[in-house]
């Protein structure tokens, strides 16, 4: 029987340790509040976990726990890996040292000389097993971390979490729901499927903040009776209504 779509993500986060989490360009209450409720979720799961937007963030939302997670760009992506056959070229010993702002990587050939062609430099692999997209209907409107590292997206396995007609389907595992008011409405589903324990005041928070304001506090045509619901689960849970209002409207 084929997995569903909560089913697949429980199995890609299970069998992955390091994991990006990205969203769209000039993030809202939405994109923000999913992409912060997850990370608490997955380090609360011991994942590595990194939020990247290029972009600065509006002040509007200064109030969101954990916006310090989020980081402007990607460092250390991948290692380059200096290659050289051994059988060809047997080694004595290989060493590094450091002159002021230099590092020199000494190889020393047990006899002969190595020559500059006998050297490969190649690059090794990402250092993210798994990408979330959050909020994104498409590859064009993910933050421009996609436009820089665009072979990172190609190489490794997307779960793209959308509530937005026209979403193209681009991830390996897509839960696309267009009834849901928010991808934050969404997510209290699949966080719910990792088990339990994991709604905490920050988390409830994050996720209330993005359906707030996704629905204009309510006011939307959108507004749906699961949406309050989810909405009084948030409460329940330690949500901080009255600091996502004020901050949000007032």
């Amino acid at each position: 029987m084929e997995l569903s779509p909560k089913q697949q993500i429980n199995e890609l986060i299970k069998n992955n340790q390091n994991i990006l989490i990205v969203s769209h360009k000039k993030l809202g209450g939405d994109a923000l509040g999913a992409m912060l409720a997850l990370e608490k979720v997955l380090a609360k799961l011991e994942k590595n976990v990194s939020i990247i937007s290029s972009e600065n963030i509006d002040k509007l939302y200064d109030y969101l726990p954990g916006l310090d997670k989020i980081k402007s760009d990607i460092l250390g992506t991948r290692d380059l890996i200096i290659r050289l056959d051994t059988d060809k070229t047997p080694l004595e010993k290989l060493s590094y040292n450091q002159e002021e702002r230099f590092v020199n990587v000494v190889i020393s050939p047990k006899k002969g000389k190595i020559n500059q062609s006998d050297i490969e430099f190649i690059q090794g692999n990402f250092k993210f097993d798994l990408i979330f997209v959050l909020d994104t209907p498409d590859v064009e409107k993910i933050d421009k971390v996609y436009d820089q590292e665009t072979e990172l997206f190609f190489e490794t396995p997307i779960i793209n979490i959308d509530h937005h007609a026209g979403n193209e389907y681009f991830g390996t595992v897509n839960l696309v729901d267009l009834t849901a008011t928010s991808t934050c409405e969404i997510l209290v589903s699949v966080i719910e499927s990792f088990g339990t324990g994991h709604f905490d005041e920050d988390v409830a928070t994050c996720l209330l903040t993005g359906i707030i304001a996704d629905t204009e506090s309510y006011k939307n045509i959108n507004t749906t009776p699961k949406s309050l619901t989810i909405s009084a689960q948030m409460l329940a849970a330690g949500a901080r209504q009255q600091e996502i209002i004020s901050n949000l409207y007032k």
